[in-house]
This record gives C-alpha cells, sequence and structure tokens, in this order.
C-alpha cells in the first residue's frame, strides 16, 4: 500500500504542476483586459472626468450664499482716542436673481459632466481597439509562422524522399534541385514572417504586465455558429453610438453655455450681509455693526467685452451644431457599410475555411500519389503551394473579420464582450 502511494503522490503533484503551468498563461480576453489596465491613457482620462463632476458641483454651489469671516487692525487711529482699533466681521452674499444665467451655467456644468462621462467611455474604446488589434496581429503571425514552419517540415521530408528516389534514378536530379530550390525559398520566406511575428510579438509585450501567452480566435466558434440573415436583415440604430452622443452633448454644451452668454446683458440683483463689531484697543466697549445691502447691477459699457464673448460662443455653438450634423450624415452610412464589411468578411472567412478543408485532403492524396510514384514534383509542388495559400488566405480571412467585427462593435458604442449579445 505504501509503495502504491508514493507513485499516487507524484501523480498528483505532476497534475497540479502542469494545472498551475497552463492556468498561468493568459487567453486573448485575459491579455486584452491586462492591456486595458496598464494603458497610460487611463489615467488622464479619469482625472477629466472628475474635473467635470467638480465643475458641476461648483455650478450647484453658485445659488448658495458664500461666507467670509474677516479679521483687521487698521494702521490710522481714531481720532477721539488716538487707539488703535480691531475689527471682526462675518460676511455673507448671495445672488437672487440673474435672469436664468445661473441656471444655464448649471445645465452647461452638466451637460459637460456627460460629455466626460461619454468621452471616457471612447477612450475605453480606443484602448480597446489599439490592443486588440495588437493581439489580433500577433495571432495571425504566430499562426502563419506555424503554416510555414509546417510546410517545411512536410517539404523536408519529401527532399529527402526525392533524394532516396534519384539515388535510384526514379527521378531525375533536376527534380531533386527543384525541391531544393522551393526548400530553400520557403525557409527565407519563414524567416521573413518571423520578423514580422517578432515585431507583432514586442507590441504585444509593450502593453502586457506577463509575457506567458496562449492565443487563438477568440470568435471562431461564435462566427461559425453566427445567423448572419438576422444580421443583415436588422437596421441599427446610429443614435446609440458614442461618435454621435459626444458630438450631441457638445452642442448641448456650447447651447447652454450660448444662452447664459445672452443673459449675461441683463441686470443682476444680489443680497450682502455683513455682522461684527470694532473694538478700541485695552477697551471693554464693542461697537456693533449689522448691515444688509440689496443691489441692482446693471451692465451698461464694458468696452464690448460682453458682447465680443457672446459673438465667440455664437461662432462655437454654431460650428459645433454643425459637426453634429455632419456625423448623424457620416454615422447612417457608416454603420451600413462597417455592417455590411463585417458580414463579407465572415463569410469569406467561412468559405476559406471550407476550401482549406479541401485544400489539406488534395495535398495528402497527391503526397501519398507521390510516394508511389505516380505524380511528378511538379503536381506534388503545386498541391504544396496551393494548401499553403489556402492556409495563409484562411489566416487572413480569420484576422479581417475578428478586426471588422471589433470596427463595427465600437461605432454602435459596445465593447467587444458585451457586443456579442448586443448585434441579434
Amino acid at each position: 500500500m505504501k509503495k502504491m502511494m508514493v507513485p499516487l503522490f507524484f501523480l498528483s503533484f505532476l497534475t497540479q504542476l502542469t494545472y498551475a503551468s497552463s492556468s498561468s498563461f493568459l487567453d486573448f480576453f485575459q491579455a486584452l483586459e491586462d492591456m486595458k489596465r496598464q494603458s497610460p491613457k487611463t489615467l488622464p482620462a479619469d482625472l477629466e472626468l472628475d474635473y467635470t463632476k467638480v465643475k458641476e458641483l461648483e455650478s450647484m454651489a453658485q445659488f448658495l450664499p458664500s461666507f467670509s469671516l474677516s479679521a483687521y487692525r487698521p494702521s490710522e487711529l481714531r481720532s477721539a482716542d488716538k487707539s488703535d482699533v480691531v475689527s471682526f466681521y462675518l460676511n455673507s452674499s448671495i445672488n437672487l436673481f440673474k435672469f436664468g444665467a445661473d441656471l444655464y451655467q448649471y445645465k452647461a456644468a452638466r451637460r459637460e459632466k456627460e460629455l466626460g462621462t461619454t468621452k471616457r467611455h471612447l477612450v475605453d474604446l480606443e484602448i480597446e481597439s489599439e490592443s486588440f488589434e495588437a493581439l489580433t496581429d500577433y495571432v495571425f503571425q504566430e499562426q502563419s509562422l506555424k503554416i510555414l514552419d509546417d510546410s517545411l517540415k512536410i517539404k523536408e521530408d519529401y527532399y529527402q524522399t526525392a533524394k532516396k528516389r534519384a539515388a535510384k534514378a526514379l527521378v531525375t536530379d533536376q527534380e531533386v534541385t527543384k525541391i531544393f530550390i522551393d526548400l530553400s525559398n520557403l525557409k527565407a520566406q519563414r524567416e521573413d514572417t518571423y520578423l514580422l511575428y517578432l515585431k507583432a510579438q514586442g507590441k504585444v509585450f509593450s502593453l502586457l504586465s506577463s509575457r506567458e501567452l496562449k492565443l487563438e480566435w477568440p470568435f471562431y466558434k461564435y462566427f461559425s455558429d453566427l445567423d448572419l440573415k438576422k444580421i443583415e436583415q436588422r437596421n441599427y440604430d446610429w443614435q446609440q453610438s458614442l461618435e454621435y452622443s459626444f458630438t450631441n452633448y457638445q452642442t448641448q454644451v456650447e447651447e447652454a453655455k450660448l444662452t447664459k452668454s445672452k443673459l449675461s446683458f441683463l441686470p443682476t440683483v444680489d443680497l450682502s450681509f455683513s455682522t461684527g463689531y470694532d473694538q478700541v484697543k485695552n477697551s471693554l466697549f464693542k461697537d456693533y455693526d449689522t448691515r444688509a445691502v440689496l443691489s441692482v447691477t446693471i451692465p451698461l459699457f464694458e468696452n464690448l467685452k460682453d458682447y465680443s464673448a457672446y459673438k465667440g460662443q455664437v461662432y462655437t455653438y454654431y460650428q459645433s451644431f454643425s459637426n453634429q450634423k455632419q456625423k448623424e450624415r457620416d454615422l447612417k452610412e457608416l454603420i451600413h457599410e462597417k455592417k455590411l464589411g463585417f458580414l463579407s468578411s465572415v463569410r469569406s472567412a467561412k468559405l476559406r475555411a471550407e476550401l482549406l478543408l479541401m485544400a489539406r485532403k488534395l495535398y495528402q492524396t497527391s503526397l501519398n500519389f507521390f510516394n508511389q510514384g505516380r505524380i511528378s514534383v511538379d503536381t506534388l509542388q503545386r498541391d504544396q503551394e496551393r494548401l499553403l495559400e489556402s492556409e495563409y488566405s484562411s489566416q487572413k480571412a480569420w484576422a479581417a473579420a475578428h478586426q471588422s467585427y471589433k470596427d463595427f462593435c465600437h461605432l454602435l458604442g459596445f465593447d467587444i464582450k458585451s457586443c456579442e449579445k448586443s448585434l441579434y
């Protein structure tokens, strides 16, 4: 019994070690989330959003009275007693009426916060887009490198087979030379692809906190099972796009600022209040004083500063309004274009996957015939080139499908994960 426990212990240990080793690798979505966390764009975006929230609080606080406490000692002396005077006063002021200028200032600040929230989401999508593209390129280059490695092994095998057959005078030396040249060209192509792979890998590693990756196409099964007709028949609302929300909030902010600028030409009514006392030094007597002042301020002429600010705000508003209308036109066509592009890329990926299976079967049959001496090297070479092209085209199609999916989802205002449940 004891002898059996030792192997079982080591078997359990090795199983746990293997599981721990495999679990330390990041899959596609884990790597994507890690990249988003590591992005240096996150902190400035958060701080900018916090600033808009503070500005909203500031605009709300303008409806409250302000308070100050003053304590001072004038340098001049009272004529009566020639003594120093010390004063303590509590001061307060509040605006009673601005014809709505303060209300529109608050509306502008509130819209700016909503604008900041939308911009924060756009930054998240921008970060996700950059990370997704880097990971997609990495998967594509890694798969391309594997394709070439497998092709090199196959080419090396039948090169050795051809040399053996040439020794038996079953094929000519010229055919062996052809295989050798093709093999050398394939090795050179592999080196070029390896450089692209290293470049893609370096970009991914620069955005990650870990270098342990195990990546594959994340939406391969999802695209394979996707009902394209439902997506084709659905009309997607361009107004849900974050890009539209951003320009819409910009226009609302500038509109509120424009209204506030108009109302700044009207009078304002303010109430100020102060209470306190003056006390002569070395005296117990305190001269208390309480004042309340209701003031009406009518702007008559301020060197055209208010008028100049108003005209500038008019231009800013209509510029923002024009940008919003242009964005509406662009989005109506762009969403339709991105939808068709996504559908087309998925159909292409599915078709190329089917063609790849056919090319593999065809090549395997040709390889068997070559080993039996029933076909020439040229025929086998054409079938292998067809297989290599089919492998590469299939991977390229899956990469294009993933990229078009990301572009379509982001345009609709969804991140990668939530989009999967929102397309239907």
